[in-house]
């Protein structure tokens, strides 16, 4: 069997962990674009990475330069919101992604794409969700990932294209690794904090979320392209959501003297709920997290996987 092509769109926290993934095969070959050349020191090798506009297919199709991708993985767009914000970062991304679906159209073979969304989708029904949930957004990230669902899957259909919608939940992971969002930058500087035995101000924002690994999502994006799966949408979790006690015991057993500095208090208190229901991914995948306690979450911040 020869090579196979995978393209991955965006190049950063998400989409590089995700290139990493398929670069492991070494019947893979694994090409990443972005618009930023600053990402191109956060690829493994032997990622090709190409800086292109995602925007403009014919510019898209020069980069590749005769590539013909088997897999597209869509994890570009705009950044989760600021960590004290409720707002997406500038830009919504929506004219990258319609160029990135008149160029996969036009390829030929008919490649399987996935697209990495996120819980933001559900809004005040995220908890618990399954992907039958009612999609409601409240933030401008989530309307902004549901308008990127709602353009893929007409397109895909109407094209005969196989594709995968995921559904992430909160994703951290790494302190050396780009992107991730306002949790990731959230938990990162906490267990800085707790690492140091500095005091620690504990937002109250990383209470009663569900996080999920970097890695672990690189692992569902893997898993969508297997040959032969249905298109449709999966939640990807770990069911790993902090109450505050359990927060508050990770990081202080993360402190030099094993018992950490006071944290500051947190609120209000988020009680910890129900995760998103993996339950499709799992059967259809055999998707397993592997960072699937908060223990294994903060270690592997504090040393990168």
């Amino acid at each position: 069997m020869g090579e196979r092509a995978v393209l991955v769109c965006g190049g950063g926290g998400v989409g590089s962990a995700v290139a990493a993934r398929f670069a492991a095969d070494p019947q893979v070959r694994t090409v990443v674009v972005d618009h930023n050349p600053e990402l191109a020191r956060w690829q493994s090798a032997p990622v090709d990475f190409r800086i292109t506009d995602l925007a403009d297919p014919s510019r898209l199709r020069r980069a590749l330069d005769g590539i013909v991708p088997a897999v597209c993985v869509y994890a570009a767009g705009p950044l989760t919101p600021a960590f004290d914000e409720e707002t997406g970062a500038s830009g919504d991304g929506l004219d990258a992604f319609a160029g990135f679906l008149r160029f996969v159209t036009g390829l030929p073979g008919g490649p399987r794409l996935v697209l990495c969304s996120s819980l933001a989708v559900y809004g005040a029904n995220a908890r618990g969700a399954a992907e039958q949930t009612p999609l409601e957004p409240v933030s401008a990230y989530g309307a902004n990932k549901l308008a990127t669902e709602r353009m893929l899957a007409p397109v895909a259909r109407a094209a005969s294209l196989p594709f995968t919608i995921l559904r992430f939940c909160g994703i951290v992971g790494p302190i050396d690794r780009p992107g991730g969002g306002w949790m990731h930058t959230l938990l990162a500087r906490t267990v800085a904090q707790a690492r140091s035995g500095s005091p620690m101000n504990v937002p109250h924002r990383l209470v009663g979320e569900e996080y999920l690994h970097v890695e672990d999502a690189a692992a569902a994006a893997v898993l969508a392209t297997s040959p032969g799966r249905r298109s449709g949408v999966l939640n990807v979790g770990s069911g790993v959501v902090p109450s505050k006690e359990q927060l508050l015991s990770g990081l202080a057993a993360l402190s030099p003297d094993r018992t950490g500095s006071p944290p500051g208090p947190i609120h209000p208190t988020a009680a910890a709920g129900p995760g998103l229901d993996t339950t499709a991914i799992r059967a259809q995948t055999g998707y397993r997290p592997r960072f699937d306690t908060l223990d294994a979450i903060l270690a592997s911040i504090v040393r990168p996987t």
